[in-house]
């Protein structure tokens, strides 16, 4: 089985740039979401919360596209999980 791949949307820097205006500077965010075959996410949850981020993150992953997990050469629907940190920027 291949896992799904995240093909569309904000990469993790957009995703920490969008954190950093909402006031969010540090944190681990753990959610999960289903992956149909089209590579559609649904029912996405937070696992463990980065407070003050969650929703921010939640919205941009539900607008991610994927290439779907295939088994034995099929798109099957399946769970993807993922673990986001964000750290603060050291200025030199």
């Amino acid at each position: 089985m291949t896992p799904p791949t995240p093909i569309e949307g904000l990469g993790l820097r957009e995703i920490g740039d969008a954190l950093v205006k909402t006031g969010v500077r540090s944190g681990t965010f753990v959610g999960s979401c289903i992956v149909n075959r089209k590579g559609e996410p649904s029912g996405c949850e937070v696992l463990q919360s980065m407070p003050g981020g969650d929703e921010t993150i939640l919205k941009i992953i539900r607008q991610w596209r994927f290439k779907p997990a295939l088994y034995r050469g099929q798109a099957i629907t399946t769970f993807y999980g993922m673990t986001l940190k964000l750290t603060p920027q050291q200025t030199p």
